[in-house]
């Protein structure tokens, strides 16, 4: 039985003793190309995102009137957005519809 057991050992300090190290390979990124989308939806579609950013911030930093402001903002710009200009299948762009239309509601 001590035999097993020194035979175990001496197995387990083989199998993990090994000095043998794999290399990992850095991918890089793509970096980001132009957006598919028409100019006119990017603009609108930023000026979507610059206001909630706003909102974020006012909300963290409790400013009433700033957050009833960029609000409203907010929902001018949702009603705007350009969705007849977005590119991709139609269930995208009937979510993207209904997102703006919760939005509004």
């Amino acid at each position: 039985m001590k035999k097993f057991f020194l035979y175990a050992l001496l197995l387990l300090v083989v199998a993990c003793g090994s000095e043998e190290k794999t290399e990992v390979k850095d991918v890089p990124t793509a970096s980001l190309s132009k957006s598919k989308n028409s100019d006119a939806f990017n603009q609108s579609f930023k000026e979507v995102m610059d206001n909630y950013f706003h909102l974020k911030d006012d909300f963290i930093t409790e400013s009433d009137t700033l957050i009833n402001a960029f609000a409203g903002k907010m929902l001018v710009a949702v009603d705007s957005l350009k969705l007849n200009e977005l590119k991709g299948d139609a269930g995208i762009v009937e979510n993207a519809q209904s997102f703006a239309q919760s939005m509004s509601a």
